[in-house]
């Protein structure tokens, strides 16, 4: 894996998430994890994860958004974050989330994903610190830069990481006013004028 100062075109929901954390942010160190609702986030809801760290265990999935869990073929609530990548990638994705996580930085990365039948599609992984009462735990998505027909029928066996980059307010200032007017609903008059929007489950893994 090699780290790029250049990001990548970022997804609407790492876009959406990576903004939505340094406004929460203020003079805090990180945002609090109350504060991303369902409501806040419901256009990004199905690609969404919650993670925490379970003693003796390590990483794993809180809560996985339905689209997640359909992209694998099966509900990700329990299951150990890096159960989803390749075993070289497995040590460097938990050395991520304890970089994330001590240096209170928003990380992003590039992932090829490699289907059952070995197909491979483009996918963004963000990774945000957030604070749960004593613990730090981790927010994020795994978006698709696209979704080929067979996306979901032909389940992600795993995922390798391409690079990896920090999410700056630098390279966030390009993708404000896109999300600022994707999100121009949060206006009363706005929102008065928005259809109704599609309602996501969330799969909840483990208690809290």
């Amino acid at each position: 894996m090699s780290r790029s100062s250049a990001p990548h075109a970022l997804t609407p929901a790492v876009q959406f998430l990576s903004t939505t954390w340094h406004a929460l942010r203020e003079n805090h160190d990180i945002p609090l994890r109350r504060h991303f609702t369902p409501r806040l986030m419901a256009d990004y809801l199905p690609d969404i994860f919650i993670l925490h760290h379970k003693a003796k265990r390590g990483v794993q999935f809180r809560l996985a958004g339905t689209r997640l869990c359909a992209r694998h073929g099966q509900e990700l609530g329990n299951q150990l974050f890096a159960s989803l990548w390749r075993e070289n990638d497995q040590v460097v994705t938990e050395e991520m989330l304890h970089s994330v996580a001590a240096n209170n930085m928003p990380l992003c990365a590039q992932l090829t994903g490699i289907s059952r039948a070995n197909r491979q599609n483009q996918f963004e992984l963000l990774i945000l610190p957030v604070q749960h009462q004593d613990e730090t735990q981790w927010i994020g998505a795994i978006a698709a830069h696209e979704s080929p027909f067979w996306l979901e029928a032909d389940p992600i066996e795993f995922y390798q990481i391409d690079y990896s980059f920090a999410i700056t307010q630098d390279n966030l200032q390009a993708a404000k006013a896109q999300v600022n007017a994707a999100y121009s609903y949060k206006n009363p008059a706005a929102q008065k004028a928005a259809p109704k929007r599609r309602q996501f489950r969330i799969i909840q893994g483990g208690k809290q």
